[in-house]
């Protein structure tokens, strides 16, 4: 994951590291901001766990 050179105003722009030149995926900020709380709370992120 690649947070850097992703401005996207106030939302969060996310890409893949592997692929610098490729899509941003965009996130609001309160959806990354609960999606970082539940990594860093060790919370499954995946449905399937």
């Amino acid at each position: 994951m690649d947070l850097r050179g992703a401005e996207v105003g106030p939302d969060e722009g996310v890409r893949d590291s592997k692929l610098p030149h490729g899509p941003i995926l965009v996130f609001g900020a309160s959806p990354w901001v609960a999606f970082l709380a539940d990594v860093k709370g060790g919370r499954s992120v995946h449905p399937d766990q």
